[in-house]
């Protein structure tokens, strides 16, 4: 990752990494810091998802500089800028340069500090699980990128997109796919905790019995092979139960579709909905698929029914 902040050729980086793999110290704080202290870069935006990682990250860079008697003596005194609705600044007088924070969503058009536009544009998890779950959600981050953020720079900006594996669709895979189909000038690079030939990437932090632990601790094979081994989640068979008319779950799911109304736990759900003979009842949702229950007007027989995985 070091290597990678220290190319400035490439100009959109976009790095998938699992969880507790450095990604944000290296990439973000890190890179920020060296960018504008060796005077490369005069006005870094720092994007997340909400105004509390906006405000966290602040802090960090601000900590890094405050606390650093080196930093300090050479090139201190720093100014913060007041808040900003969803955003916070701090201004370097000794080598001119402007550090911001904002959280995702915010406009980005025409931002500068002095004659400069941003000059290096960091995007820290700007999605998170519960987020990408919708494809609205997902087209609004998308929909962000593209219109906020990529024009947001000059012809030396450069952009780097950190994360991790949420969802096939996510900012983060349509990036790389885009990469991948030559739409896009860049560069992606995935890091997971042990690769597919069973290399540690980061053997003096994680041995193989703290990756043993870690496992266990997770207590999830899909969650750890999505966020430490980015595996995509493999497809699963749902099922579409059938039941007869005088069954309570029949009875159920007909009164609420005939009273126009959503059932199940979560009420992000889709509507219950009449087709033919049948009234298709979502239950529960996790974050791979809708498990739905389907009544049968006329029989009570068991249908499979395959989902793709993701909303």
């Amino acid at each position: 990752m070091f290597h990678i902040t220290e190319d400035k050729s490439n100009k959109l980086v976009i790095v998938m990494a699992f969880r507790g793999s450095g990604k944000s110290t290296i990439m973000n704080t890190s890179n920020t810091l060296w960018s504008i202290l060796s005077k490369r870069k005069k006005f870094v935006v720092i994007a997340s998802k909400t105004k509390r990682q906006a405000r966290s990250h602040f802090e960090n860079i601000l900590n890094e500089l405050e606390y650093n008697e080196l930093l300090k003596s050479d090139f201190g005194p720093f100014n913060i800028s007041p808040e900003e609705g969803s955003s916070y600044s701090i201004v370097i007088p000794s080598v001119g340069a402007k550090i911001m924070t904002i959280a995702s969503g915010v406009g980005m058009r025409g931002i500068r500090y002095g004659s400069h536009r941003p000059d290096l544009i960091i995007c820290d998890d700007i999605e998170d699980m519960s987020f990408v779950q919708t494809e609205k959600s997902r087209d609004l981050a998308q929909q962000w990128f593209i219109t906020e953020i990529m024009p947001a720079g000059d012809g030396n900006t450069q952009i780097v997109v950190l994360g991790n594996l949420l969802h096939k669709e996510s900012l983060l895979m349509k990036l790389k796919k885009d990469i991948e189909d030559s739409k896009l000038s860049g560069i992606f690079r995935a890091y997971p905790i042990v690769d597919d030939s069973g290399k540690i990437l980061w053997p003096e932090r994680y041995s193989e019995e703290d990756i043993d632990k870690l496992k266990k601790q997770i207590g999830d094979e899909q969650t750890w092979g999505r966020e430490y081994l980015l595996h995509q989640p493999p497809k699963s068979t749902r099922f579409f139960y059938y039941y007869g008319q005088n069954d309570p779950l029949y009875q159920l799911a007909k009164r609420q579709h005939l009273e126009g109304k959503r059932s199940g736990k979560n009420k992000r759900l889709i509507d219950t909905h009449l087709t033919g003979y049948r009234i298709s009842v979502p239950i529960v949702e996790d974050e791979y698929a809708i498990k739905s229950v389907m009544c049968d007007l006329q029989t009570d027989k068991q249908t499979p029914f395959d989902f793709e995985e993701g909303l």
